[in-house]
């Protein structure tokens, strides 16, 4: 699972002045984004196939604890 957030904040100012003869156009652009990002890769847990599913914990038979709470 990828949980990501991105946030962006985008202004195009202008000032536009006619002149005789001429255009004339006074401005500012300001583009800024963030991002944050959280990833749950190989997190993986043992669960039941059923609904309401609980965590499995799981024992080898030497008595070593592949997991516990799931």
């Amino acid at each position: 699972m990828v949980d990501k957030q991105l946030q962006s904040f985008t202004n195009d100012l202008r000032f536009p002045r006619t002149v005789p003869g001429q255009s004339l156009t006074v401005g500012n652009y300001v583009a800024a984004y963030s991002s944050d990002d959280s990833w749950y890769l190989g997190n993986n847990e043992l669960m039941t196939a059923t609904p309401n599913s609980q965590l499995i914990n799981l024992t080898l038979n030497n008595g070593a604890v592949v997991s516990n709470n799931g």
